[in-house]
């Protein structure tokens, strides 16, 4: 973290970051949590950070929003689950209200036995490596 004159000047270099980025970064290693504390999507690993396919493709692009993650999602997110070409990320409903299912729920309801690897039942693999 930024120490001394860059610290009182609230200012990034290359070589610290501002309270507020150091902020950022631990949550992103910290991963998605509900409003409860429980743990929605696995966090970001350590390490990753600099480095060809490291966070400036990935995680935060050339400028804010531009990062591949962010505009894969989006799309994903709006044509494969959502069927909505519409619909914008930050409406994302990441808990239920009012007896209303999250966006979470929804998306787990629907594509969760496609996508979700929650099941340590082996069988099929074994079948198909038999076959």
């Amino acid at each position: 973290m930024c120490k001394g004159t860059e610290a009182s000047n609230n200012g990034a270099t290359s070589e610290c970051l501002t309270a507020a980025q150091v902020k950022a970064v631990n949550m992103l290693w910290a991963g998605l949590r509900s409003a409860e504390g429980e743990q929605l999507y696995p966090p970001l690993v350590p390490g990753g950070e600099a480095g060809p396919g490291g966070w400036a493709n990935w995680i935060t692009g050339l400028e804010p929003g531009k990062g591949v993650m962010r505009i894969w999602d989006s799309h994903s997110l709006s044509m494969w689950f959502l069927e909505n070409p519409d619909w914008d990320y930050k409406t994302f409903k990441f808990d239920a209200t009012n007896g209303f299912d999250s966006d979470i729920d929804y998306m787990d309801d629907k594509l969760g036995g496609l996508f979700n690897a929650t099941s340590p039942d082996l069988s099929k693999f074994r079948r198909m490596a038999v076959s």
